[in-house]
C-alpha cells in the first residue's frame, strides 16, 4: 500500500484548482509539452447530462418497446426499417461520393464510384444492420424489464462488460501522462513497470451481486442503505492504510485530484488538432476517451437506477407514513401490473398521510441521484487514483528540490 505521510497536499490548492499547469514531458522524438490541458465541457456537467439522459431515457425506452410489442406490429416494423435504412443508406453514400470526387484547388479525387470505401460500411450497411437490432432489442429490453430482476441484470453485465474492456484505460492513460514528466527519469518513463491499471474488480462484483440480489430477496430501502455503507467503510479502510492523521484533508484532495484526472483524460488533444503538433500524442483519440468513460458511466447509472427504484427507499417511508390497508391494496395491484419495481415508490404516495412524510423519499432518491454514482467510481478506482497520484507527488518533489537547489 502506497504511504502518503509524505504528500504535499497543500500547496497545489487555490480556490479549488492546482496553482501550476498540468504539462506534459517531452516523447521519445524530442517534442514540447503542451502547456496547459484545456477544458472542453466540465467533466460534472458530462456527468449530469449522461445521468439525466439514462433517467430520462429508460421510461421512454421502455414505453416504446411496450407499445411496439402490445401492438403486434413489431416483425413489421423492423423488416421496414431495413427498407429504410438502405434507401437512405443508398443516397447517404451517393451524396458523400459524390462530395468526395469534387475538385479540391487543383486536385482532384478520381477514384470510381463503385470502389468500396469507409463510406459505404458506415452510410449503407451500418444501419441496415443497426436500426433493426435496435427496435427489435428495444422491445425485448422492454418486456423482459417488467420483472425487477432482469430489469437490474441487463445493465449489471453491460456495467461488468464495459469495465473488463474499458476499466483499464482511464488509468494506463493516465500513468503514462504523468510518467512523461521531466521529473520523472527516461529508464523508468520508457521501461518501468506501470504496475495495476485495472479498477478493484473484487469490489465491482461483491456491489453488483449487492445491487443484483439484494432488492429481490429484501427491498430498496435497505438496499440503499447497505450500498453506501460498503463504499463508505471501503474508502475508509483504504485511507487509513495511506498513514495520514488528516485523514478528511487527503480524502478532500484525492476527491479534487480525481475530478482532474478525469478533465485530463477526456480532455486531452486529438492528434489532429494544432495544439498537439510536436507534443506527445496518446494512443487514444479524445472522442473514444469520450464514448468509453460516458458507456461505462451510463451502465453504472442504468445499475442503480433500477436496483434502487429510481433511488427512492420508498418502503420505509410508506410504512411510516402510508395505511396498512392501502399498502396492501396497492401491492397487489402493482403485483398484477407491469413494471411494479418502477412505480411502486410514486404510486403509494397518493394514499401517504401526510403527503410531507412521504415526500422524503424523493429528498433522499435526490441525493442518491447526485451522490452514488460518483462515490460508486471514486471507490472502484481508489487505490489506481492514489497510485497515479503517487506519481504526480514525485513529480512536485522534483519541482521544490529543483526550486530550493536554484541559485
Amino acid at each position: 500500500m502506497t504511504d502518503a505521510s509524505s504528500w504535499d497536499i497543500d500547496g497545489p490548492f487555490q480556490g479549488g484548482k492546482f496553482d501550476h499547469p498540468i504539462v506534459m514531458a517531452t516523447d521519445p522524438s524530442g517534442a514540447h509539452p503542451i502547456p496547459v490541458v484545456a477544458v472542453v465541457t466540465p467533466v460534472e456537467a458530462d456527468m449530469l447530462l449522461t445521468q439525466t439522459t439514462v433517467a430520462i431515457g429508460m421510461p421512454l425506452l421502455f414505453t416504446v418497446g411496450h407499445y411496439l410489442f402490445a401492438t403486434g406490429w413489431l416483425p413489421e416494423i423492423v423488416i421496414g426499417s431495413i427498407l429504410v435504412s438502405f434507401f437512405l443508406g443508398i443516397y447517404s453514400y451517393w451524396k458523400n461520393e459524390s462530395l468526395r470526387r469534387q475538385p479540391i484547388g487543383h486536385l482532384r479525387v478520381d477514384e470510381p464510384m463503385y470502389k468500396i470505401s469507409g463510406s459505404f460500411w458506415a452510410n449503407l450497411l451500418a444501419p441496415m444492420i443497426f436500426w433493426p437490432l435496435a427496435l427489435a432489442a428495444t422491445g425485448v429490453f422492454s418486456v423482459w424489464s417488467e420483472k425487477h430482476f432482469v430489469a437490474i441484470a441487463i445493465p449489471a453485465f453491460a456495467c461488468a462488460y464495459l469495465s473488463v474492456a474499458y476499466g483499464a484505460m482511464p488509468v494506463a492513460f493516465l500513468k503514462e501522462y504523468f510518467l512523461a514528466f521531466p521529473e520523472i527519469p527516461p529508464s523508468e518513463r520508457y521501461y518501468g513497470d506501470r504496475g495495476e491499471v485495472r479498477p478493484n474488480d473484487r469490489l465491482l462484483f461483491v456491489v453488483l451481486g449487492v445491487l443484483l440480489f439484494l432488492p429481490i430477496v429484501t427491498s430498496a430501502t435497505v438496499t440503499y442503505l447497505l450500498l453506501p455503507l460498503i463504499l463508505v467503510v471501503t474508502v475508509l479502510l483504504k485511507l487509513h492504510a495511506l498513514n495520514r492523521p488528516d485523514w478528511i484533508r487527503l480524502l478532500r484532495y484525492l476527491v479534487l485530484r480525481s475530478h482532474a484526472f478525469i478533465q485530463i483524460y477526456l480532455d486531452y488533444h486529438d492528434t489532429a488538432e494544432d495544439a498537439v503538433r510536436g507534443h506527445w500524442i496518446p494512443p487514444s483519440t479524445r472522442k473514444s476517451r469520450r464514448l468509453q468513460f460516458k458507456a461505462l458511466f451510463a451502465a453504472v447509472c442504468a445499475l442503480l437506477l433500477t436496483s434502487l427504484s429510481y433511488y427512492c427507499p420508498w418502503e420505509f417511508f410508506a410504512w411510516g407514513f402510508v395505511p396498512e390497508s392501502r399498502l396492501a391494496e396497492t401491492s397487489v395491484s402493482l403485483g398484477e401490473g407491469k413494471f411494479a419495481w418502477l412505480f411502486a415508490p410514486f404510486a403509494v404516495a397518493r394514499f401517504a398521510d401526510p403527503l410531507a412524510g412521504y415526500m422524503l423519499t424523493y429528498l433522499f432518491a435526490l441525493l442518491g441521484y447526485i451522490v452514488f454514482p460518483p462515490l460508486f467510481l471514486f471507490t472502484l478506482y481508489f487505490d489506481r487514483i492514489v497510485e497515479v497520484e503517487a506519481i504526480h507527488q514525485r513529480i512536485l518533489l522534483g519541482r521544490r528540490l529543483l526550486s530550493d537547489s536554484s541559485p
